[in-house]
């Protein structure tokens, strides 16, 4: 299982996400347009949509998708706001 720390850097309208899997870590980073995002990325060779919502509080939820479908359970992800 892929364990997910995501940096949110508001003042600079930048996401981190960090992926730890058997004491291996990767790192993808994306600068948001809009308070409200979708996103998509490759990590461990596993696809990833992310959806960024930045309402009264920000909210990051992420899915896993082959070709032929999402799976919609939830991932580990610990957010994180550093100003």
């Amino acid at each position: 299982m892929i364990k997910f720390e995501v940096i949110i850097k508001p003042f600079f309208n930048e996401l981190i996400i960090k992926g730890m899997k058997n004491m291996n870590e990767e790192v993808q980073e994306f600068l948001y347009d809009s308070l409200d995002e979708w996103g998509g990325f490759t990590m461990f060779d596993k696809k990833f949509d992310y959806h960024f919502l930045y309402d009264e509080e920000p909210k990051l939820v992420m899915y896993s998708y082959n070709d032929k479908s999402y799976d919609l359970s939830d991932m580990n992800v610990k957010l994180i706001i550093e100003i």
